[in-house]
């Protein structure tokens, strides 16, 4: 039993980091924010993203999460909601990316003009952020439900599942610390303040395109 939990705990490590580098909203989230200079502290971001994973694995063990993988009216509503959310962070985008132009254009050609200033998001505001966007995602529910299908047999102890459970959260929150610390360094903020715009354009259409996606797959 010994080996094959530690092969087990093996197989969904790996099948959760290739989950996780793959491209998605999420991801494009913690770059969003990680790559402004003028944000704050990313940890709410990030607790934001652990808290989905790990309200996803309890629905998961409850047995929620093979009922929305099962109905496609439940699929199809966090589909849409998840879709609403991302056009509506792309829009956002969209309005900084507007705003930076315009501040562009009245400095004129001063020797050195600022960027617009942008307003800094709570930590209320960036835990929402991480939270809905991870969990409005039924790919997510699905992807939990098919990997735990593989490693939990029907004579799986519980003590079992509660540590497949716990690896996906911890691995969740060293996973996401590491990319937002990544997304923070000096080269990407410098980037995204000097291209005075056109990096919230490509972000916020970006979002919108991810939420077209997520919609119509599941239409």
């Amino acid at each position: 039993m010994t080996a094959q939990l530690l092969g087990s705990v093996m197989l969904l490590a790996v099948v959760h980091l290739a989950a996780m580098l793959s491209p998605g909203p999420t991801a494009l989230i913690v770059l969003r924010h990680g790559a402004e200079p003028r944000m704050g502290p990313m940890a709410p971001l990030v607790s934001g993203i652990v808290g989905a994973t790990a309200t996803n694995v309890a629905l998961m063990m409850a047995g929620v999460a093979a009922v929305i993988a099962a109905s496609p009216a439940l699929g199809l509503a966090l589909a849409l909601g998840g879709a609403a959310y991302l056009v509506w962070l792309g829009i956002r985008n969209l309005m900084v990316a507007v705003a930076k132009m315009r501040h562009r254009r009245a400095a004129g050609h001063a020797a050195a003009p600022a960027s617009a200033p942008p307003q800094r998001r709570s930590p209320a505001a960036l835990f929402r952020d991480g939270y809905l966007v991870n969990l409005l995602n039924p790919k997510i529910a699905i992807f939990y439900v098919s990997i735990f299908s593989q490693v939990a047999t029907p004579d799986l102890p519980r003590a079992a599942l509660a540590v497949f459970g716990g690896q996906l959260i911890l691995q969740s929150a060293l996973f996401w610390s590491c990319f937002a610390i990544l997304a923070r360094s000096g080269v990407i903020a410098r980037a995204v303040d000097a291209s005075n715009g056109w990096v919230d354009f490509v972000f916020g259409g970006a979002l919108i395109g991810f939420a077209t996606t997520l919609a119509w797959s599941a239409l």
